[in-house]
């Protein structure tokens, strides 16, 4: 994560879910939303980058700079919705092979729309996601 990375307290996650064009998407924003909050027990945030972020954790990074980040996250792309599962995807084939249409890269899961993929696997996989994070990063 860059030092860039940081909460965006004068950004609203009401207006800038608002100004997506698209209604499906934003429709699927607004369900991301609700089920982040409810694995997290936190408020969404705006964070660089036009993440919507859940939690709060503290990390070194390589230069040994203290940086922070959300525990669990999800940002609008154009084409896609980008949702942030920071501790990787090991632990998580399982549910990815039945989750649907999706692409994974580092720390992040790619769908175009939630109809294509299992909403309630998507819930399964945020909330071990966020007890993982929890655990690494009390």
């Amino acid at each position: 994560m860059s030092e860039s990375n940081a909460p965006q307290p004068d950004l609203s996650v009401g207006d800038t879910i608002s100004a997506i064009p698209d209604l499906k998407h934003r429709q699927d924003c607004i369900a991301l939303i609700q089920m982040m909050q409810k694995a997290t027990g936190e408020a969404p945030a705006m964070w660089d980058k036009g993440i919507v972020g859940f939690g709060r954790y503290s990390y070194t990074d390589e230069d040994g700079d203290e940086q922070q980040m959300c525990r669990v996250g999800f940002a609008s792309r154009k084409q896609d919705l980008a949702i942030y599962i920071l501790t990787g995807f090991a632990a998580y084939q399982p549910l990815l092979e039945k989750l649907g249409r999706h692409k994974t890269t580092q720390a992040c899961v790619y769908v175009r729309r939630l109809a294509d993929i299992d909403i309630n696997v998507l819930g399964e996989l945020i909330e071990q996601s966020v007890q993982e994070m929890k655990r690494r990063y009390p």
